[in-house]
This record gives C-alpha cells, structure tokens and sequence, in this order.
C-alpha cells in the first residue's frame, strides 16, 4: 500500500483488512473508463440510493488504486457481494464527497477574475 498522507482517504474495512479509499483525477478518470460514464460532472441521486452493481465495482476499484494498486480489477469485483454492497457503497460515497472538497491543483494560485476587480464601493470616493 502507498496511503499518501496527504490526500484525504476514506477508510473501508472488509474482511479484517481495512483500504484507504481516494478519488483523485486519475481514479475519476478510470472510473469514468470503465463506466463509460461522465462521472466528474456528478452522480445522480438515483446513484447515491441504489447503485448498480457495476457502479459499485468500478468506483470501488477505481478509489482503491491510488493506495492499492496492487489489486486487479477481478480480486475487487469479487470483494463486492450482494450483502456487503451498503457496507461498501458508503465509504466509496464519503470518498467521493472528500474529492469534491478538495481544490483543483491546477486553479489553485491562480486569481479570480470576478474577484480581481475592484469593487464598485472601492471606486467611489
């Protein structure tokens, strides 16, 4: 495992081994690949309630990569079963809602145009 402390993981433990989940660009993307789903403009509500199967396996694979990479995608597809989807669909969720917490490194340092301007009240005087 190479946990990178520095990004925020959601823990899941399943059969006595916890994973660090992670969704950074590159596991969105993978998500995204084996999807075939736009997965960085959102999930929709009926994702969050009743997730395919196959929602479940590729988000789950895809957030475990960045700290597990040794994992195939068959060993993960096999993690998941019928009674332990809830137990796993909700880290991958928290996970998930981390990502989108965090800033994009690419606007970061950059300025806000909106905010560059001075304001109407800074004018008068």
């Amino acid at each position: 495992m190479k946990k990178n402390p520095t990004k925020p993981s959601t823990d899941l433990v399943l059969g006595g081994r916890t994973y660090h989940l992670l969704f950074d660009l590159e596991s969105v993307a993978l998500a995204e690949d084996l999807s075939g789903r736009a997965l960085l403009t959102g999930l929709r509500r009926q994702d969050y309630q009743t997730p395919t199967l196959n929602l479940v396996r590729t988000m789950l694979f895809a957030c475990l990569n960045p700290n597990h990479p040794e994992l195939t995608f068959d060993e993960v597809k096999a993690m998941v079963k019928r009674d332990n989807i809830p137990e796993i669909w909700t880290p991958i969720l928290s996970a998930w809602f981390a990502s989108l917490a965090e800033p994009d490194p690419e606007e970061e340092g950059q300025e806000n145009p909106i905010q560059a301007e001075p304001s109407v009240t800074q004018n008068i005087g």
